[in-house]
């Protein structure tokens, strides 16, 4: 059996080998997608991976490289990670010259333990040997050089301490679960009595977070370079969301492109076309990379709270410029509450069919970030990711704020990994790749963003013209399939 296995992949090898330039160039885009996800998610470890140590880790570890040459690598449970973290026992005897500099490791000496409930933001860097104290947070490209004790936030390069964090004022664990229990009870209650449309303005109306800024659609749109841009009725916008199996096709006005998309299919759409970044949850640190792809303008999720309102500007490149706009982390809730007529989470139907446990596990990560106070709040993430909006489903939101209903919206590569026909235990959660995705799908029931993606697609689907050409998106939201 191995033999045959080999001959199926010489005769493989040999017919690449036979491919020319367009037909390689053809395949690397079509893997190219899958790829860049699977490195976003797989750790890296030089060394002993016998010093790695991940008993007790309880959450998938991201893209974290792990040196070992000179010491032991221990992760506590509820640890998280940003992208791009390292951390690294290995060193060299500096007081050596040249290749005996090189060759000059020790053993052992220079461990490293994260205790549980630390979270290290991405681009941290983490030199042998610490500890990192429980609970204790450390800020995105910070340099860990010495001990951080627990409970507190460090930052910088060398970390120092910046703040301590006080949970004294946070609601117990055990009054949040209460309140959760009370409100699924009810919730179930009410289905019972008056059914699922009732049920939802009752969520929503018990986990809802306050409209701090006054934020307005049409003065944020007056100070964007999308102002000068009008469409006639019935033009056409076509939205890519960010996973692969994209459908590009002629005879469209405009093109929003969540996250990497434009970067994947901007060179199938015609020039003329004004392309339009919508990316996730990151600040202006992205922007070189992302005007790359050959965009015309930018949209982004400020990466904190109370710092990107109202941001505006302009980056400068060979063939011209690019106009960046963010949405800090208020605006963005505030444009989905506009655009919908609700504020995340959306429930849909599917919430009320998951087992009572599932329930409550959604309802009470919902509680325990809403009663967080807002100073606390440190990042664009909210609600779990059932609840909210996916970013192709949110630059469509961004699309009919600015274009209103009057456009025809075809939305593509959204619903083309079956989660929305598959979103919980009874079909393709074996097929998830990463273990931190089977275990969120398990823990809540559901596969990232379904819950609020379907409801929101009901919602503007009453009132706008809104076709997909993802098949299992349309089945499972009723929106309209186009056949490209």
């Amino acid at each position: 059996m191995l033999e045959n296995n080999k001959v199926k992949e010489s005769d493989f090898l040999s017919l690449l080998r036979t491919a020319k330039k367009p037909e390689l160039e053809a395949l690397a885009k079509l893997l190219m997608p899958y790829i860049a996800d699977l490195e976003l998610r797989q750790p890296r470890i030089w060394g002993d991976k016998k010093r790695v140590h991940l008993e007790r880790a309880t959450i998938h570890i991201n893209d974290l490289l792990i040196n070992t040459r000179s010491g032991h690598v221990t992760i506590e449970e509820d640890c998280f990670f940003g992208h791009r973290c390292m951390l690294l026992t290995g060193t060299h005897d500096y007081n050596k010259k040249g290749l005996e500099r090189l060759k000059a490791v020790p053993d052992e000496g220079r461990d490293i333990l994260i205790r549980k409930g630390v979270w290290l933001g991405s681009g941290v860097t983490v030199l042998g040997g610490v500890v990192i104290g429980e609970n204790s947070v450390v800020a995105a490209g910070s340099l860990v050089t010495k001990n951080v004790p627990e409970n507190c936030i460090v930052a910088g390069r060398p970390a120092e301490i910046i703040k301590e964090i006080d949970f004294s004022n946070s609601k117990s664990l055990e009054s949040v679960s209460l309140d959760a229990e009370r409100i699924v009870k009810k919730t179930e209650s009410i289905v019972s009595k008056y059914g699922y449309d009732n049920a939802k303005r009752y969520l929503s109306n018990a986990i809802k977070f306050p409209n701090l800024t006054g934020f307005k659609a049409k003065k944020f749109f007056d100070n964007s370079g999308l102002k000068n841009f009008n469409l006639k009725n019935g033009s056409t916008v076509l939205v890519l969301g960010s996973k692969p199996g994209s459908k590009i096709f002629s005879d469209v006005d405009i093109v929003f492109g969540a996250n990497a998309s434009l970067s994947y299919y901007g060179s199938e759409i015609d020039k003329d076309v004004k392309k339009i970044a919508v990316w996730g949850a990151l600040g202006t640190e992205v922007f070189e990379d992302v005007i790359n792809s050959g965009v015309d303008e930018i949209f982004c999720l400020g990466n904190e709270p109370k710092v990107f309102e109202n941001k505006h500007g302009v980056i400068n490149r060979e063939k011209g410029e690019v106009r960046y706009n963010v949405l800090s982390f208020f605006e963005r809730r505030e444009l989905v509450q506009e655009v919908t007529g609700s504020d995340s989470p959306f429930f849909s139907n599917l919430f009320f069919d998951l087992d009572y446990s599932k329930k409550l596990n959604l309802i009470k990560s919902s509680l325990i970030f809403l009663k967080k106070p807002i100073d606390s709040l440190s990042g664009v993430y909210d609600w779990p990711l059932p609840l909210r909006p996916s970013a192709g489903i949110f630059s469509l939101i961004i699309a009919i704020a600015r274009f209103g209903a009057s456009s025809n919206y075809v939305i593509s590569g959204i619903g083309a990994d079956d989660r929305y026909l598959y979103p919980d235990l009874k079909g393709g959660v074996k097929n998830k790749t990463s273990k931190s995705h089977r275990d969120r799908i398990e823990f809540y029931g559901l596969d990232s963003h379904v819950e609020a993606d379907l409801e929101i697609l009901r919602f503007l689907s009453k009132k706008i013209n809104i076709s997909t050409t993802d098949k299992s998106l349309s089945e499972a939201s009723g929106v309209l399939f186009l056949s490209v």
